[in-house]
């Protein structure tokens, strides 16, 4: 990772309030396993976590995840947006994150050639991974791909190659263009080489998108509330939002 711009930036939003349950330890397989597929594969990434209206009670995510001692400074970055900002927006006294809202605003602070803008509960496959890494997409290009949600018993801690496995032989459904499916633990697995996998057990909103970022490029292709362990984030890595969000999209979790 030497280019002053990555290529690609990684959106997520959340806020530590187990939305969904087990939300720390779902947080953690995806943190660990884009950041091991990253080195294993070479791939110019930064991730970028919107914390959206963090509770005053617990932990922000920054302390609350286990993080790598050899992380690249800058190429994590927590973008905090604080309950004033939040408390602007109609509906903010019954929904607590602005999910899509929040999206928006790691968008438009990316640095990347291209972004994707995902969810906090998802495995990205290998196949998939090296696909970014071969630095093959197209700028004049929206990419889209099929979700798979497995089962949300995924091996933690475990190294990736056995969560994969799992989620390969485990699933639920599968979010497609055309719908929602249903199929069985085993199934389309003919289908699945290229697959994103959600470790969650609810039915999301969508699949994970990559389009062209403001450099030219493109691509919309537990434990208990706190680890017992944690590492920083650089501070360098860590900032609040000083402006509010310009855009507005209808309120959504």
């Amino acid at each position: 990772m030497t280019d002053a711009v990555p290529y690609l930036s990684v959106v997520v939003t959340s806020r530590n309030d187990d939305h969904g349950g087990d939300l720390l330890r779902r947080m953690q397989i995806f943190v660990d396993g884009l950041l091991e597929q990253c080195r294993r594969h070479r791939l110019d990434a930064e991730l970028i976590l919107v914390e959206w209206n963090p509770p005053p009670d617990r932990p922000r995510l920054a302390e609350a995840l286990r993080w790598p001692r050899s992380l690249v400074p800058g190429r994590v970055r927590v973008i905090e947006v604080p309950y004033a900002r939040h408390r602007r927006f109609r509906h903010s006294e019954v929904l607590p994150l602005f999910q899509m809202i929040a999206k928006n605003v790691g968008i438009r602070r990316a640095r990347g050639r291209f972004v994707l803008a995902t969810n906090v509960d998802v495995l990205f496959s290998d196949e998939l991974m090296r696909f970014l890494a071969s630095r093959g997409l197209d700028s004049d290009r929206m990419y889209r791909i099929d979700r798979y949600d497995a089962m949300s018993n995924v091996p933690f801690p475990a190294g990736l190659d056995e969560q994969l496995a799992f989620c390969r032989t485990h699933l639920l459904r599968v979010n497609t263009g055309e719908g929602t499916f249903r199929v069985e633990p085993d199934g389309l697995a003919g289908r699945i080489l290229s697959a994103a996998w959600s470790i969650s057990t609810r039915t999301g909103a969508g699949t994970s998108r990559c389009w062209p970022g403001r450099s030219g490029g493109n691509c919309g292709a537990t434990r208990s509330s706190r680890c017992s362990r944690s590492t920083s984030i650089p501070s360098s890595a860590t900032r609040p939002i000083t402006e509010e969000p310009r855009r507005r999209s209808s309120p959504r979790r």
